[in-house]
């Protein structure tokens, strides 16, 4: 069975158009499922104030018991992949609606799917304010770092007078070899699109550096998650990086491929002197 599924989100920033994602509708059938983050109304409330917050509040709460009313919603045009994809492009200035993504699970059910998805690109994992886990590098940086930093250096600033090919310093946040070069860079693949091209063009630029000084077949890594789909500059770049030959890309779930390596291939530090 085709289902649709539709990501509503808040504007945070209406100058630089950032917009985080809050809850979730599922169509199958004419039969609707809608979820949404209370929790991250919650944290909104200090970055929209309380008037803006307490409207999201009644929307989505609003939202969620229109939906609840209407388990099949065959007779409803609002509910309509048409209708969706003319409310995505006709949005407000405080809440957007994606344009419907097409999915097709037959065998999950839909209450079961919904809940999937509502993990997967609405729900937050906060321990004392902190961001989302599966958007955070430091957290990444404080499961791998133990395992690997007698063997590589941690935020190795790299500058002209290490790298001469280089032209703009640049940290990567591991960097060893073992006859040719290895580096990795967390990334965070949520941020605002202009901070993500600067943060991988930096880390690209370093290796392409490293071939200039002759020191080539390098072993490069990105560690990074899929970005919410509603963030398509981001999703572009995600799936960019990738398709990248020369770049090994590996899910924050995944780090162990990454000491593994480093253990398994005699990688040390690529300046013996620094930490």
């Amino acid at each position: 069975m085709t289902s649709y599924y539709s990501i509503l989100s808040v504007n945070t920033n209406f100058s630089s158009g950032e917009w985080v994602g809050i809850g979730l509708l599922l169509s199958r059938d004419g039969h609707l499922r809608f979820l949404y983050s209370k929790k991250k109304l919650r944290l909104l409330r200090e970055i929209l104030g309380k008037e803006n917050a307490e409207f999201l509040l009644k929307y989505f709460a609003s939202l969620a018991e229109s939906v609840s009313e209407r388990s099949s919603a065959s007779d409803v045009k609002w509910w309509s992949k048409e209708y969706l994809s003319y409310l995505a492009r006709y949005t407000n200035n405080m809440v957007t609606v994606q344009e419907p993504a097409r999915i097709d699970i037959p065998n999950l059910a839909i209450d079961e799917l919904c809940e999937r998805l509502f993990q997967k690109y609405i729900k937050v994992s906060l321990i004392s304010g902190k961001k989302e886990s599966n958007f955070a590098p430091d957290n990444w940086k404080a499961a791998l770092t133990p395992k690997i930093s007698k063997y590589v250096n941690i935020d190795l600033l790299v500058t002209p007078k290490i790298l001469p090919t280089l032209i703009v310093p640049t940290k990567a946040h591991y960097m060893g070899r073992n006859g040719v070069p290895m580096a990795c860079q967390m990334v965070d693949f949520q941020r605002r699109p202009g901070n993500l091209y600067n943060d991988l063009g930096k880390f690209i630029a370093l290796t392409k550096a490293l071939d200039d000084h002759g020191e080539t077949n390098g072993q490069y890594f990105i560690v990074g998650n899929e970005p919410h789909q509603e963030q398509e500059k981001n999703l572009a770049l995600w799936r960019q990086i990738r398709e990248k030959n020369f770049l090994q890309y590996v899910r924050s779930d995944e780090l162990e491929h990454i000491s593994d390596f480093v253990r398994e291939n005699g990688v040390h530090k690529y300046l013996a002197n620094e930490s």
